[in-house]
């Protein structure tokens, strides 16, 4: 028995189309809730972690990938039962392919995973890179994931093993880098610490990775004799490890020579994104390859296939001036068009189970964005009217006094913020006679202009009028 704590992380691009087999729990696209993050710790006779990728605007590819996750899982129950020595008649057996895969127990580790990834071991405080390893191919044939790196080593308690980016890793120093995986928190803790140093210097915070870390092992007194073929423990069928203090390359010696190579090559093309991938763009395994030229085959047979005009092919091949409408016409939108027809039909389908009730979710989406678009054009133009009345002087109509039943004209109403420290309102120009005081921050309303002398009539806020210079009222104006 091994007891191993294992933690997968998907990054929100792979969410869509990477499925993580745990043993008997899944993660990622193919679930009913797609969840990003997988922590767990288990104690089993053989721990599997297994990958399927799959096209999600192809239902073929999602309809068999839902059926080989099936059989991974019938795969995983028989080697609770048999030990991983029945592994290998398995493959003779049964029709197997996944992205990756790790296979673990207590007398050894085997994985197959992407090139394009690095499996890193981190032991009594350094950090290693494995090295492909030679694969017996009478154990495990070079058809089973032919595109995969082989390796395997024996564990010991307190392993960590990381399948990641390598360009995540140059990011480090060795030394920091095996100083923060020796803390002994989670691998979730650790990786969370180093996405956030990554993030400084421009990395993307959020990229697939997998991992364990061997917390026990229990070796049983009476181990069963199987005469079952087993897989090399041998030296030569080991994987060599490389601190990354010293490099972070593979040697390529020990990698799988299948005849597959060149056109592994030519198919996996790196992603513009820092996003690391378990494998390429095509599903790896013998259907897969069988199915792209029959597509392009029936294609190419139908009459209705739309074909570029020769005329375009044969101004591009004999004439180096090429117009701009020839140009647009050679364009092609059918990735664009692709894409449309997915989010039409993720709109249409919120609730896979129940159309009437997708339909009546898109409707109400649609009526509450159209609401919250008219109040905030609303909000706009409202905000726009009151700052226009704002700047605009008002012209207010003439004032009576009330004692002399005189009309006293006003020129217009601008409303002013007192600057001064404090402010005395005279009853007219020049007079002693105090009508109020105001201070620093109050209200008023300027409403003549300045007479010979200097003053200017205002108007407080509760509705009194006075005279004040307009020197005070707008100092250093």
């Amino acid at each position: 028995m091994i007891r191993t704590l294992v933690t997968a992380h998907i990054n929100s691009l792979d969410l869509h189309e990477l499925t993580i087999q745990i043993n008997d729990r899944s993660l990622g696209y193919l679930t009913a809730q797609k969840q990003q993050n997988y922590v767990a710790s288990t104690n089993r006779r053989v721990q599997m972690i297994s990958g399927i990728r799959s096209d999600r605007l192809d239902q073929e590819s999602i309809v068999q990938s839902r059926d080989m996750l099936r059989k991974w899982a019938a795969v995983f129950r028989e080697l609770q039962i048999y030990g991983l020595d029945v592994f290998p008649a398995i493959l003779k057996r049964e029709t197997l392919h996944a992205d990756f895969i790790f296979l673990i127990c207590d007398e050894i580790v085997i994985a197959l995973v992407s090139r394009y990834l690095g499996l890193y071991l981190h032991r009594n405080g350094r950090l290693y890179r494995q090295q492909p390893a030679v694969i017996d191919a009478a154990v495990i044939p070079n058809s089973f994931m032919p595109a995969a790196d082989y390796y395997a080593f024996v564990p010991a308690e307190g392993d960590i093993l990381l399948a990641l980016d390598p360009n995540f890793v140059d990011l480090f120093e060795p030394q920091g880098l095996e100083e923060i995986l020796s803390d002994p928190r989670q691998i979730t803790v650790q990786m969370s610490e180093l996405n956030n140093l990554a993030s400084a210097y421009g990395y993307s915070s959020d990229h697939t990775w997998v991992g364990f870390k061997v917390t026990r092992i229990e070796r049983s007194l009476h181990t069963n004799k199987t005469r079952l073929q087993k897989i090399p423990m041998s030296k030569e069928y080991l994987s060599r490890v490389i601190p990354i203090s010293g490099s972070n390359h593979l040697v390529l010696e020990g990698r799988r020579a299948t005849t597959s190579d060149n056109e592994d090559k030519k198919v996996h093309v790196l992603s513009d994104s820092y996003f690391p991938r378990f494998s390429g763009s095509h599903r790896l395994g013998s259907s897969r390859k069988e199915q792209k030229p029959s597509k392009i085959k029936a294609q190419e047979s139908d009459p209705n296939y739309e074909r570029r005009p020769s005329s375009v092919y044969a101004q591009i091949e004999h004439e180096t001036n090429i117009s701009f409408l020839d140009r647009l016409k050679i364009l092609e939108f059918k990735r664009c068009k692709r894409l449309w027809n997915s989010f039409i039909y993720r709109l249409t389908h919120l609730f896979p189970s129940s159309r009437p009730l997708s339909l009546l979710a898109l409707i109400s989406i649609i009526l509450v964005v159209l609401v919250m678009l008219i109040l905030l054009f609303s909000s706009l133009k409202g905000d726009k009217v009151n700052q226009q009345n704002e700047d605009v002087p008002k012209v207010s109509q003439p004032l009576i006094d009330a004692d002399d039943n005189e009309v006293i004209a006003t020129d217009f109403e601008i409303k002013l913020t007192v600057k001064a420290q404090s402010m005395q309102i005279m009853a007219a120009p020049g007079s002693t006679e105090l009508v109020a005081t105001t201070t620093r921050g109050d209200t008023v309303w300027q409403l003549t202009k300045e007479d010979k002398d200097g003053w200017v009539m205002v108007r407080l806020a509760d509705g009194r009028t006075g005279y004040v210079p307009l020197t005070v009222l707008l100092p250093g104006e």
